[in-house]
């Protein structure tokens, strides 16, 4: 997306070393100049380090599915989260939201719906944006015959 966009800046925010390690090494191959990376848990970083109303677009993309349902607490798009995300976004700005999970996919939409200021242009699922790349568990879905779900919430 960077490589497509040089007059925009990027953010990507990682926890793991090995997914920083293999973003910095695309970033040198491709020549990047306009991405910067932190690595850090996404919440502390939004609350911590950008500044509000400074964000034009959030990407998620198959973000961990934490699939057990004791463990759905533990899932990033929670209305706290989404309404953090909300604070930072510009007027105008986005969050893009893709996943292979239904039942978060269905939750995705009940949060958003559910965050003061945010709507959804498409008042469901979206469909892919032209700009987003394919990614491996993307791939991966498609062989298992999961459907990827795209979602799209702007900021009033």
């Amino acid at each position: 997306i960077a490589e497509k966009s040089p007059e925009k800046a990027f953010l990507g925010v990682e926890v793991h070393a090995a997914g920083v390690g293999k973003l910095l090494s695309e970033i040198e191959r491709r020549g990047l100049t306009n991405v910067r990376i932190v690595q850090a848990d996404v919440v502390d970083v939004l609350s911590s380090m950008i500044p509000n109303e400074s964000l034009s677009g959030v990407h998620i993309f198959f973000p961990d599915p934490w699939p057990k349902k004791r463990h759905h607490k533990r899932r990033l798009f929670t209305e706290a989260f989404a309404h953090e995300l909300y604070r930072k976004l510009k007027h105008g700005g986005y969050i893009y939201l893709v996943t292979d999970i239904d039942d978060y996919a269905q939750e995705m939409l009940r949060v958003g719906a559910a965050t003061e200021g945010l709507i959804n242009p498409k008042g469901g699922f979206s469909e892919r944006l032209a700009f987003r790349p394919d990614t491996a568990f993307e791939k991966k879905a498609h062989a298992d015959g999961r459907p990827v779900r795209e979602i799209l919430f702007k900021k009033l």
